[in-house]
């Protein structure tokens, strides 16, 4: 009987701990580099610590890089940088999107 409750217990732990890994807080928060090429123009997203990320293009031989802070609330990430309107991108699939008017722009990570 005690083995039998024992196992019962030991089953039921096991399955909520398997539920808890799986009902995590939404996606991981994008890390590293994510590049976006368009019409000879490269911008690249640097995420570093503590929600920030480092926003670099660069044009025709010109560059400029911006730190800025990004703050992620389920897949939308909302970007600000300095001297600048924030910025939402969705973060899904391990890609960062960034819609404009009608088109759809993905940052891919490098």
């Amino acid at each position: 009987m005690i083995t039998k409750l024992l196992s019962t217990r030991l089953v039921s732990l096991s399955l909520a701990s398997v539920l808890c890994a799986a009902c995590g807080s939404g996606p991981p928060a994008p890390s590293g580099q994510y590049t976006l090429d368009i019409a000879g123009t490269s911008l690249t997203l640097e995420f570093k610590d503590m929600n920030n990320v480092v926003y670099s293009y660069a044009e025709a031989g010109e560059s400029e890089s911006k730190d800025c802070t990004y703050q992620l609330k389920g897949d939308d990430l909302t970007m600000k940088c300095p001297e600048g309107n924030p910025m939402t991108l969705v973060y899904r699939d391990g890609a960062l999107e960034l819609k404009m008017n009608d088109t759809t722009f993905k940052f891919t990570k490098k």
